[in-house]
């Protein structure tokens, strides 16, 4: 028998930085820490969101992380009691199911990114040629090569706008500026076509979606339920579309008690 499912992004909607969270004069105290690296808290999660998470995941509904996150970045998060079907990483690259990458899914992926006017490899030359000697450019990434993003020294970095701007015109990848980092994807390497995929699969019956980027809202089309953080990019005015009135780490709680709210109705 299917169940209800939740496809949630994690940062800066599950989960926030200490950066994110002082932005917003929010603290870390009393949260419930979500990831580490190299024995250092980088990420928190709100205790009540992670407390709903572990008694509803698994029974309520199916809960299924949905991230830009590389699978290795992905496998630092901590959410421990909570029951996870599968998840989204690579911004709907890869699914992974028990904890294993599903390869047919990985393939096809890659296929359609094979088929683009455009590779990603093309794309990071064409970012390094004209960023070279920018100051505002912290770091540029490589993710896969599946897609590409620059991580800038601060989240004012317009000569970083102008020129990832002028690359997803030319390219046709979507571009999505999400504080330091800007990323520019493939079309075909989409969150809600994986998360259609994972519906098409479980035949599940009522499904929600959460997220606070452009990369989030494929989603919407595929979901009956979308939910955005107020604090995150504004998505289209649709009819299943429905933004929090709290921010910061407060919106994760009250998206988790929308869909457990909804799904008892």
């Amino acid at each position: 028998m299917s169940v209800p499912a939740l496809f949630s992004d994690l940062d800066v909607t599950l989960i926030y930085s200490l950066s994110q969270l002082h932005k917003r004069g929010q603290s870390s105290a009393g949260r419930f820490v979500a990831e580490e690296y190299q024995d250092v808290p980088l990420s928190f999660v709100k205790m009540e969101t992670w407390q709903q998470l572990a008694i509803n995941a698994g029974n309520l509904f199916d809960f299924v992380p949905t991230t830009t996150r590389t699978f290795d970045q992905y496998k630092r998060i901590f959410f421990p009691a909570v029951d996870i079907k599968a998840a989204v990483v690579l911004n709907g690259a890869q699914i992974v199911i028990n904890g294993k990458e599903d390869m047919d899914w990985s393939r096809e992926v890659a296929a359609g990114v094979a088929a683009h006017n455009y590779l990603p490899l093309e794309v990071l030359n064409l970012l390094q040629e004209k960023l070279e000697g920018c100051d505002e450019v912290k770091t540029l990434r490589d993710a896969d090569q599946l897609f590409n993003y620059v991580v800038a020294q601060s989240s004012d970095s317009p000569y970083v706008d102008e020129v990832t701007k002028e690359i997803s015109e030319l390219t046709g990848f979507v571009r999505s500026k999400q504080g330091r980092k800007t990323y520019l994807v493939p079309a075909t390497v989409s969150k809600g076509r994986a998360v259609r995929e994972l519906i098409t699969r479980w035949g599940s019956t009522m499904t929600f979606g959460a997220g606070d980027s452009l990369l989030d809202f494929t989603m919407i089309p595929e979901v009956d339920y979308f939910l955005n953080p107020v604090h995150g990019d504004v998505p289209p005015a649709e009819k299943n579309v429905f933004r929090t009135t709290r921010e910061g780490i407060d919106a994760s709680e009250e998206m988790i008690d929308f869909v457990v709210n909804t799904i008892k109705k």
